[in-house]
């Protein structure tokens, strides 16, 4: 029988890095946390939220956990769901906001997108109508995370203020 896999049997190898202290660590992982499928429902309102981000407090140490997102396929219970011709919704939907936005947009704006953009999939397992709805699991970044090639880093570099550039992992 297969050994179970935790999320903290893969994040601790890293967490044991000294050179990775105060690094970001992003874990995407594509699988299933259970059975329950992602329902969909239909609605007659559509309220956009408001994200709001609050900056992180200074410290002189590192927390072992910081700076690490894992972003996952489905909340926890639920199925991560695949086409057989073109693969995982997820790993799809999240490449193709990549893509796109990458050069423009932190990591935890790219994360909203992909969520976005997965909920409005839906296919059918059965007789129910079902979408992809991904998560985060433990976001400890202290600063924003970007994809930056790195001529494009520079250029938007040169346009933040000392303060901004503290809230951005170089």
């Amino acid at each position: 029988m297969a050994k179970k896999l935790t999320f903290n049997s893969i994040t601790e190898i890293f967490e044991e890095c000294e050179a990775l202290i105060g690094k970001p660590k992003l874990y995407i992982i594509q699988a299933c946390q259970g059975k329950k499928d992602v329902v969909t429902v239909s609605r007659d309102v559509d309220t956009p939220a408001i994200p709001t981000l609050q900056p992180p407090k200074t410290n002189t140490r590192t927390p072992i956990k910081a700076d690490q997102v894992m972003f996952l396929a489905a909340p926890p219970g639920h199925c991560s769901y695949r086409c057989g011709e073109y693969g995982s919704w997820f790993i799809q939907d999240f490449c193709t906001v990549v893509e796109k936005h990458a050069k423009s947009h932190s990591l935890l704006a790219l994360t909203t997108k992909t969520t976005n953009l997965m909920s409005k999939n839906e296919g059918r397992v059965e007789d129910k109508l079902v979408t992809g709805l991904p998560c985060i699991k433990d976001l400890t970044l202290r600063k924003l995370f970007y994809f930056k090639p790195m001529g494009a880093f520079k250029e938007y570099k040169e346009k933040l203020t000392e303060e901004n550039m503290s809230m951005v992992y170089e």
